[in-house]
């Protein structure tokens, strides 16, 4: 049995900022997670000479979580291009920023995806979610995006369906656009305050950071926790650690689970993300393709290889598609639902597609909690702002996670910091050895 200040169950994002940002106190502190690599949902695989996330996810140069935690020079961060690429039933259309790229207006405004009205309200649409701090906008409650799209902005429903229900529904992966308008928002102020990018070598990068930031003999794979205390955590191994504070960081089916506090749950939303090699790159740019038309499986696409050059061997083409929605059960509708892929990509690229290879897919059943109005409120209650009292214990089991905050790597990484901060107001930011230490020279 061994002791330390904290045990960090979990080496995703919230548990790696969770942890340190105690190491910079001075703590004692342990991170244990099952998995044999820290990133928790957020990973990124070597496959055939590729690099392939599990799942299509973006970092916004914008969060100022990540801002404030990470260090983004060191990441060598590929961006996307500002705007979108459309299908549409009337072809292809650009969406750019003209604020960013004067370039862009005359394509913008030509593009067959609104009217000439809805392209001066997404100015000030921008406009608007850029007032007053990031707080006052994330607190907007209200309904939900779809409906305040219509309602109060103004915009057309043509615009509505072939611009912001794949651009939106593809970042939350809510294709009726129920996601609560407050985080929609924060989210369209950041796009427009910064950029979309990719670390060269993947968004597992991330995690990798913040674990490199901890000491030797911290961080701890391959450990299965099967219970916890406020003050010990116990491995499937039967080993104990026992600590003076325990956080736990895991996502929140687990965290629900081993803390028997179902309400800690909301629905979460799911897709799958199909990766192919192709002879050409039918994109060529490092855009965002999105489906405008309203049909086929596809969300949006993009070639990582064009974002990312490191991503694929030299002289292949990489793509990435995004289909939204329960994942296929079995490797036989995986299958089907790669030709489907195809199909519906061939009419937007032509015969080409049909020597596109299906190098992996990933399915994703819990991709990210989903963030309708008023979901949060049941989990607040139960989280208790980020402690969980147990029965008849005299101090909280901390948590942290996107699911108390946004769903987001920003709101993981939020939720860990907070949760540090809560467990230095307990332990006063002194380590246990500090204090034996000051008890020994009195």
């Amino acid at each position: 049995m061994s002791k330390v200040d904290v045990v960090v169950v979990g080496a995703g994002l919230a548990g790696l900022t969770c942890a340190r940002a105690l190491r910079r106190v001075g703590l004692d502190v342990v991170v244990v997670d099952a998995s044999d690599a820290p990133g928790g949902r957020v990973r990124t695989d070597e496959f055939e000479g590729f690099l392939l996330d599990r799942g299509f996810q973006v970092l916004l140069t914008a969060y100022p979580e990540a801002t404030a935690q990470l260090d983004y020079p060191s990441l060598h961060l590929r961006r996307f291009r500002a705007g979108a690429r459309v299908h549409t039933p009337d072809g292809w259309a650009s969406v750019g920023d003209p604020t960013r790229d004067a370039g862009e207006t005359l394509a913008t405004l030509a593009a067959p995806i609104g009217s000439l009205a809805d392209k001066v309200r997404i100015l000030r649409y921008r406009t608007r979610v850029r007032m007053g701090t990031h707080d006052d906008v994330l607190r907007d409650a209200g309904p939900a995006i779809g409906e305040t799209l219509r309602s109060r902005e103004g915009f057309s429903a043509t615009m509505v369906n072939r611009f912001f229900r794949p651009f939106l529904g593809g970042v939350f992966l809510d294709p009726d656009l129920r996601t609560r308008h407050g985080v929609a928002d924060w989210l369209w102020r950041l796009f427009s305050e910064g950029d979309a990018a990719v670390p060269a070598l993947g968004i597992g990068q991330l995690p990798l950071q913040l674990a490199n930031g901890l000491p030797g003999g911290a961080l701890r794979l391959g450990r299965i926790v099967t219970a916890v205390t406020p003050t010990s955590v116990t491995l499937d191994d039967g080993q104990t650690i026992r600590a003076r504070a325990v956080v736990l960081a895991v996502d929140q089916d687990q965290a629900a689970t081993l803390l028997r506090q179902p309400a800690l749950t909301r629905p979460w939303t799911a897709g799958t993300c199909l990766y192919f090699t192709a002879p050409e790159d039918p994109v060529g740019d490092a855009i965002l393709v999105l489906n405008g038309d309203g049909r086929g499986p596809v969300n949006n696409m993009h070639s990582v290889s064009a974002l990312q050059p490191d991503a694929a061997p030299p002289g292949e083409t990489l793509l990435s598609a995004t289909v939204i929605g329960r994942p296929p059960a079995t490797d036989a509708d995986l299958n089907r639902l790669a030709a489907d892929v195809r199909s519906h990509l061939g009419e937007w690229y032509g015969d080409r597609t049909r020597h596109w290879r299906l190098l992996r897919a990933y399915r994703i059943p819990q991709a990210q909690p989903e963030q309708r109005p008023r979901s949060h409120d049941a989990v607040q209650r139960a989280s208790g702002g980020g402690a969980v009292r147990l029965e008849g214990a005299t101090q909280p089991v901390f948590v942290c996670g996107d699911y108390l905050e946004t769903s987001s790597f920003n709101g993981a990484m939020l939720s860990g910091r907070k949760a540090a901060q809560q467990v230095m107001e307990l332990l006063g930011g002194r380590s246990a050895a500090s204090d034996e230490a000051s008890r020994a020279s009195a």
